[in-house]
């Protein structure tokens, strides 16, 4: 599988920034997990369950608590810290271990502990 980062970070920078978040929602007296901005509290969910393509489905705990932690900003994020690995990487290829290299993969490395 080859992942478009280009295309990937429009999209992310093109939807709401998060975070989102998971968000009971009541249909017909039955209560279901959505996805919410906390921005749009009280406003139709980003993401939720119901009637779609004419076929009726509930977003699982799981999946929910997945898109919401997949928000724009977070996406932005991964995108960025591999670009910084892969940069690493083709330093390594390019210019072996010299010392400018591995002082950068440790600048990088340290910008990306947590």
């Amino acid at each position: 599988m080859t992942t478009d980062l280009d295309k990937l970070e429009q999209v992310a920078k093109a939807a709401t920034p998060g975070p989102w978040e998971r968000a009971p929602v009541e249909y017909w007296g039955e209560v279901r997990t959505a996805i919410q901005h906390p921005k749009e509290k009280g406003v139709d969910p980003v993401v939720e369950p119901g009637f779609c393509c004419e076929t009726q489905y509930e977003i699982s705990d799981n999946n929910a608590s997945f898109i919401a932690e997949a928000s724009p900003s977070t996406v932005l994020e991964l995108i960025e810290r591999v670009r910084d690995y892969e940069n690493v990487i083709r330093e390594f290829a390019m210019n072996g271990m010299d010392v400018e290299t591995l002082e950068h993969a440790a600048q990088v490395m340290e910008k990306w502990k947590k």
